[in-house]
């Protein structure tokens, strides 16, 4: 593989943002660079009112999700009242 292809098997950041008409490869990722800021915090804002609104339970740690699952599932979890997902850390 050469330097290119061989980005796809590794570890990739956290956030990706990609302008799909330059770089329909997804290749360089602009997450961290400031010109695109703005664009960033947007998405990840759209992010997190979509994951409040649906109730995301991949919002909780996964230790907790199943500490407080129980015998239940957790979407029926993330359905009752005590579910604290707009106090959710979304990043």
């Amino acid at each position: 593989m050469n330097a290119v292809q061989a980005r796809f098997w590794q570890v990739r950041e956290p956030e990706e943002l990609y302008d799909l008409q330059r770089d329909p490869d997804e290749v360089h990722n602009l997450a961290n660079d400031p010109k695109y800021r703005e664009v960033l915090e947007r998405f990840r804002a759209e992010w997190k009112r979509q994951a409040i609104a649906v109730r995301d339970v991949g919002l909780m740690p996964e230790a907790e999700m199943h500490r407080r699952c129980g015998e239940q599932s957790p979407y029926d979890v993330a359905r009752r009242s005590e579910y604290p997902i707009s106090n959710a850390s979304c990043r």
